[in-house]
């Protein structure tokens, strides 16, 4: 059964609490791509990514599109 969560604005890395709670155990978590090349969207992936790396412990992220690099 899906999880519904509350649609809201992200301002710090903290926001993804709910989704990362909702993530639970998953082996795999796909990432969408509604606003696929804005800046917005390279910086909140980048946060979500560290934080499944670092928290969940996931070893591996394929990305489909580019990549930019950050300067970080």
């Amino acid at each position: 059964m899906a999880t519904l969560l509350p649609a809201y604005p992200l301002r710090t890395a903290a926001d993804f609490d709910p989704l990362l709670a909702a993530i639970g155990d998953a082996r795999v978590v796909l990432l969408g791509e509604a606003s696929h090349g804005t800046h917005e969207y390279y910086t909140w992936r980048t946060a979500l990514s560290k934080r499944l790396i670092k928290e969940k412990g996931y070893q591996f992220i394929a990305v489909e599109g580019d990549w930019p690099h950050s300067g970080s």
